[in-house]
């Protein structure tokens, strides 16, 4: 199934100006579908959850955290 958003931006331009982005400033950088999903990830997945780790309520999940973020953001 092909994501809504390339529909918007080709697929390698997103991933070169993600990857970009991620060289200037050395965060990690990731791009979620509409679930939460990660579509691409630069950086690393662990280095981006611990940024976030004092934020989540115990038994969250990064993860978790990224699929209600996801649904917010469709209701908005």
């Amino acid at each position: 199934m092909e994501r809504i958003i390339y529909s918007y931006i080709e697929k390698e331009l997103l991933e070169d100006l993600l990857l970009s982005f991620y060289s200037c400033i050395d965060i990690p950088v990731q791009l979620l579908d509409e679930n939460g999903v990660t579509l691409m990830s630069f950086g690393g997945l662990n280095d981006y959850c611990k940024c976030f780790q004092k934020f989540l309520k115990p038994g969250d999940s990064c993860a978790a955290f990224h699929q209600k973020a996801a649904a917010n953001a469709l209701h908005i």
